[in-house]
């Protein structure tokens, strides 16, 4: 028995818009899809499996101090031949100020996607649900709510007195009976990272620009400003964090690439 093993790796630049801040912010999604089969002795083929894993790290925007913090980790595999897993053990935004973004549904929606390459008739591994994500009834809505819209339903339980607390989805769904949405308002995928770059450089021209008639205005009010060191250093720190953002993202796909 001998195996091969395909990997791809694409990384992208995604721009959500958050009510709370004037500028948006910006997640670098590595997305690793691989393939594995398995031949026989006699070279035939014996199996193949399968599996997708999306890493969403903090890139730029107004939550400066989360660069390069892991936003979320989610994945999918296959399972036995004819199933397909749509979780890697967890739904969870890492980051308390960016959960309700819908971040977390464009990347479910990303392995709801990739599951529907599959068989329609290929089962759907069932999904846990805690009764710890459903403490409140809006954590609870907001959690049912997240699933429904693929077109998962459950079969729930009554804890601690909580209807609707846990369950698990039905172990008859199928692939062919997933819904896959694709849109959100508040978020737009930029595509691939080297397209992203040449938008941050121009970003960068532009933010330069700045500066300098920032400088010059400052030379004639001097006095009003107080101290100018102190001003020019506070302005040229919002035009540093793309660089700072770039490296860390280039040397993250670098890693994935070639680590």
């Amino acid at each position: 028995m001998r195996s091969v093993v395909r990997d791809t790796v694409k990384v992208e630049l995604v721009e959500v818009k958050d009510a709370s801040h004037k500028r948006p912010h910006y997640l670098a999604l590595t997305t690793t899809l691989k393939a594995t089969e398995f031949f026989r002795d006699d070279g035939s083929l014996h199996w193949t499996s399968a599996s997708i894993e999306l890493d969403a790290m903090y890139f730029a925007g107004p939550a400066w101090a989360l660069l390069g913090e892991r936003v979320c980790l989610m994945g999918g595999s296959t399972q036995y031949g004819d199933k397909v897993k749509l979780t890697n053990g967890g739904v969870v935004i890492n980051i308390e100020q960016l959960k309700g973004l819908r971040i977390g549904s464009l990347m479910f929606s990303r392995i709801v996607a990739w599951a529907q390459q599959f068989p329609p008739d290929w089962l759907v591994v069932p999904i846990s649900l805690s009764v710890v994500d459903a403490r409140t009834p809006d954590a609870k809505e907001r959690r049912n709510k997240f699933y429904r819209q693929f077109g998962i339903d459950f079969n729930f339980r009554t804890v601690d007195g909580i209807e609707e607390a846990e369950g698990s989805s039905r172990p008859d769904l199928t692939v062919g009976a997933l819904l896959c949405p694709n849109r959100w308002e508040n978020i737009q995928p930029l595509g691939h990272w080297g397209n992203a770059l040449k938008a941050q450089l121009r970003r960068l021209d532009t933010s330069s620009e700045e500066l300098r008639r920032a400088r010059r205005q400052a030379h004639v009010h001097q006095r009003r400003l107080g101290s100018l060191e102190h001003w020019l250093r506070h302005i040229g720190a919002g035009i540093t964090w793309p660089l700072v953002a770039l490296a860390g993202v280039l040397g993250y796909a670098a890693a994935k690439l070639f680590g």
